[in-house]
């Protein structure tokens, strides 16, 4: 729900309790007009005009867009374990072994980092098979709390905050040494867990005898 928002004038964040019906107020991303909803029985809030959206154009919202943009900018990401790792350079949308396309790929050496970007869905499950095939270190970056809040960050140090302070992240792939031999090991610990633990027959409730009357 969007709180704040920039006056078409001057350009000043003004949260909506502060906003008056007089003044227009555009979103502070996209800069399309929104109006001010006010009520006695609904949060106010500031509303993206009819016929405007919040996200993007071709099927990337300007969220998605604009981290991918900080982070290259920047080099740097706060990775799961808190630590803030510098990279030499970062490309945006990179195609791996002709098969996946990437959000980000940071670069420390030779060593490859992927950093997936989560604003309206999370990366399925075939492109991390393929990323673990290629044994590439691979990082999420979840933003979907803020997919539809983003607009009333009045500042694009306001979405740095947001990916360095407050977005989950986790890893989706390690990078391994032996990665055939993990592989190998995952599988041997899935079939031994099947055969230990093995699954229970599923059965039905005996259907109810009709019995005349």
């Amino acid at each position: 729900m969007m709180v704040f928002a920039l006056t078409e004038q001057g350009q000043e964040r003004t949260h909506v309790d502060d906003a008056t019906k007089a003044t227009r107020y555009v979103c502070a991303l996209c800069k399309s007009s929104v109006s001010v909803v006010k009520g006695e029985h609904k949060r106010h809030h500031y509303r993206h005009r009819v016929g405007r959206k919040s996200g993007g154009s071709n099927g990337e919202t300007d969220l998605h867009r604009a981290a991918k943009e900080i982070i290259q900018a920047s080099r740097s990401l706060v990775f799961p374990n808190n630590k803030v790792i510098k990279f030499d350079h970062v490309d945006v949308e990179v195609t791996l072994n002709k098969q996946v396309k990437a959000d980000l790929i940071g670069y420390i050496g030779q060593r490859r980092y992927v950093i997936e970007i989560r604003v309206t869905h999370a990366v399925n499950r075939q492109k991390i098979e393929i990323i673990e095939s290629l044994n590439v270190d691979t990082i999420e970056l979840d933003l979907s709390s803020w997919h539809r809040s983003c607009p009333s960050l009045a500042s694009r140090v306001g979405i740095e905050q947001v990916i360095n302070l407050y977005a989950p992240r986790k890893w989706l792939v390690r990078h391994r040494r032996f990665p055939r031999l993990y592989r190998f090991w995952h599988s041997a610990k899935s079939w031994l867990r099947q055969l230990t633990h093995p699954r229970l027959p599923t059965t039905r409730a005996p259907c109810q005898l009709r019995l005349p009357l």
